[in-house]
């Protein structure tokens, strides 16, 4: 399924997490992560933004 726009995303391994920033992306990660990695990442990002 979506076969099209994981090829535009450049998307070759699941699960693959972007984080997009007014339209850019700001941080790519292919595999597994744990969730407290994940929530840190996070927040890193939207501390940044206020």
């Amino acid at each position: 399924r979506n076969q099209q726009l994981a090829r535009s995303l450049r998307i070759q391994s699941v699960p693959t997490l972007v984080i997009y920033q007014k339209g850019e992306i700001k941080w790519r990660q292919s595999g597994v992560k744990q969730a407290a990695e994940l929530e840190y990442i996070l927040n890193q990002f939207m501390l940044a933004e206020v």
